[in-house]
């Protein structure tokens, strides 16, 4: 079985339950072999992420105030995810 998970929790929170919880599924899903999970976040701050050894992913301007910064990743991850989605087998 093929689980994705989508990136909009990943993009908006920095710390969370449901980015947790998703998190927890991720590693605890590593134990099942006919499960295969992939996250579509290519950027992401969430400390959750950090956690876990087997998600790619990018810190996006971590340390910084700049107005536009959430919607810039959520575009980036948006468009990651789509492409995800496209080329999945």
């Amino acid at each position: 079985m093929k689980v994705l998970f989508d990136h909009q929790t990943f993009s908006l929170q920095d710390y969370g339950g449901i980015s947790r919880i998703y998190a927890e599924l991720l590693k605890g899903s590593a134990s099942y072999p006919n499960v295969e999970t992939n996250l579509s976040v290519l950027f992401s701050n969430n400390a959750y992420l950090k956690e876990l050894d087997n998600i790619k992913y990018f810190n996006f301007i971590n340390n910084s105030n700049w107005k536009y910064k959430r919607q810039v990743m959520m575009k980036a991850n948006k468009m990651n995810s789509i492409a995800h989605l496209k080329y999945a087998t």
